[in-house]
Order: C-alpha cells, then structure tokens, then sequence
C-alpha cells in the first residue's frame, strides 16, 4: 500500500510564493489515435523536464481534459511557465485557466500533508473492526 515515503517541504521556506491549478482542454475529439498518443508522450516529456511541476495528469469534468498542479517563486514565474506550456502545446490545446493559491501562511486555512490519509485510515479501521478501537488489519485492500 505505500508507495514511498515523501517529505513534504515548506515550500514558502524554499522560495515559492505561488502553487498554480492550471485546467487544460485539449483538441481531443479531433486527434487521430495516433496523434493523440504522441501529445501524450510529448505531455509527459515536457512535464517530467519541469521539476516545478508536482502534479500532471489527464481526467474530466467541467469541460477540461487535465490538469497541471505547479509551484512559483513569483508571478512573473508563473507567467513565464504558462506562456511556455501553452507555446509548447498550443496545437493540441483549446483553453488553458489556473488558479492560484498564495502559499502565505495566513491565507492557509488547512496545509497540505498526506498525513490526514493515514488519519482517514484509521478511523475506516475503526469502523469496520465495530467502533472497538481495534484495526482490523486482516481485511483485504
């Protein structure tokens, strides 16, 4: 069930001051099979090269087709990033919007950490094992 362990960085500490949510739509319905399985391959190149890039993957809802989850030392990063992703795919994209959240400590109302998983398992455990305070580690995953 773990895949690895992960330190999760204060990222403020480290220079960044903004985490980008960039929803992507892309021209899927009029990309041959071929041609969609390279823009997915390029796609997964180009954010593999890009270290500030936490999070990519394809998916749906909302009219958008992925989603890119960056972090930024500033804005004029930010920029800079976008304006090369969309130039790098803007043939096979129609849209592209971010949101971005300010890593400000004061504007966080509940910080990132994979630790409330663990949290949300236990209390699962709890519930199976008949609310006894006992986990019940032989049920199957």
């Amino acid at each position: 069930m773990i895949d690895g362990y992960t330190i999760i960085p204060k990222l403020q500490k480290m220079g960044f001051e903004i985490i980008a949510i960039t929803f992507i739509a892309g021209k899927n319905s009029h990309l041959t099979e071929g041609k969609f399985e390279q823009a997915q391959e390029k796609a997964r190149a180009w954010h593999s090269k890009h270290p500030n890039v936490i999070f990519a993957a394809s998916g749906q809802g909302m009219s958008w087709s992925g989603v890119v989850v960056s972090a930024h030392t500033s804005y004029s990063d930010y920029v800079k990033f976008k304006n090369e992703h969309d130039s790098e795919f803007g043939e096979v994209l129609t849209d592209t919007q971010s949101f971005l959240v300010d890593l400000n400590p004061k504007t966080t109302l509940k910080p990132f950490n994979v630790k409330y998983l663990a949290e949300l398992e236990l209390a699962q455990n709890n519930m199976i094992a008949g609310g006894t305070g006992r986990t019940n580690r032989s049920s199957p995953r």
